[in-house]
């Protein structure tokens, strides 16, 4: 499931790098709930990484509402707080709690 369904805005194709970012919820024996980034190929499509706001004090994820890029970073937004993550493999690189 993803917010993409009813919201076009949480969907970010960035031609650049052919990468797609897009949250999931997902749920039975590997639940998750963040962005998936994906590269499109002409002949393939190949997951980067996963994306996810998670609060430790609360012991939970949130889903992410919107993605976008500055520069070389990737931001992604929740009501928890922003994520910071490379462009090319999605690894973090920082996250403010709101």
């Amino acid at each position: 499931m993803s917010a993409v369904e009813t919201e076009p805005h949480a969907f970010l194709f960035w031609p650049k790098t052919n990468l797609v970012v897009m949250p999931l919820q997902s749920y039975g024996p590997a639940p998750f709930l963040g962005s998936v980034g994906v590269r499109v190929a002409p002949d393939a499509l190949t997951e980067v990484g996963r994306i996810v706001h998670h609060s430790a004090t609360r012991g939970d994820d949130a889903a992410t509402e919107r993605t976008l890029v500055i520069g070389d970073k990737l931001y992604t937004l929740s009501w928890l707080g922003l994520s910071v993550n490379d462009l090319d493999t999605l690894a973090p690189a920082d996250y403010t709690a709101f």
